[in-house]
Formats: C-alpha cells, sequence, structure tokens
C-alpha cells in the first residue's frame, strides 16, 4: 500500500476501535488507539509530531469528535484528521469539515475505503 503512517485512533467503542486498528494495521501502518478524548489529548501532548495523522469517532463521552479535532489543533495547527461516524448529524460533520478535518467516512467502513482515505489525507 505505500507509506507505513502513524495514527491516532480515537474511538470509544472497543469493537470499533479493534476493527479499525485492524485494518490500518493490516495496511502497514502503527495504530495507537485511545478509548476516550482526554487519553487522546494526553498522548497527543505527549507524542503528537510523531503521528501523520490522526483517526476520530465522531460520537463519544466527553467530547465530540469535532471538538477533539479544534483541541488537537491548538496543539499541532498541521494536524491531519479523519472523522468517523456511524450517525453522524449534518451540521456537526459541516462544522467538522469547515474547522478542517480532511475526511468523513461512514462506519461501518470498508478495509479499502479507509486505506485510500488514510494515503490521500497523509499525501496532502
Amino acid at each position: 500500500m505505500g507509506t507505513s503512517l502513524s495514527i491516532l485512533l480515537v474511538d470509544d467503542e472497543r469493537i470499533s476501535r479493534e476493527v479499525a486498528a485492524h485494518l490500518l494495521m493490516s495496511g502497514g501502518h502503527t495504530v495507537t488507539p485511545a478509548a476516550l478524548p482526554s487519553e487522546a489529548l494526553g498522548i497527543y501532548r505527549e507524542r503528537g509530531a510523531s503521528y501523520d495523522l490522526v483517526i476520530l469517532d465522531m460520537i463519544m463521552p466527553e467530547m465530540s469528535g469535532k471538538e477533539l479535532f479544534i483541541e488537537l489543533k491548538q496543539l499541532n495547527p498541521g494536524v491531519k484528521a479523519i472523522l468517523l461516524s456511524g450517525y453522524g448529524r449534518e451540521c456537526d460533520l459541516k462544522e467538522a469539515l469547515e474547522a478542517g478535518v480532511s475526511r468523513y467516512l461512514q462506519k461501518p467502513v470498508m478495509r479499502k475505503v479507509l486505506l485510500r482515505a488514510v494515503a490521500e489525507v497523509a499525501a496532502e
């Protein structure tokens, strides 16, 4: 598939997180999973520069994927992100894209769709 990337994956649903991590690793990528936005922020504060991109669930406890993206952007204005959602509201998705999220993918996402989006966003 191309270059191996370092990805921070944030999803509060264990099954979704494990499936996405498996799909990404099958494409040769290194994945750091986080269950909660607060956990992801802590990891990103410590090692943000080492991540090529972040994949965020839209609906999570503590804050939405969009809100988490805005927090990450304050730590690193150049952060690249993909938003995953099983049921995102249209206005939330629009706001997230306006805030600078690169892509939105509908869950469940197919392996080739996810890996293509990751490669495209990393190349931007």
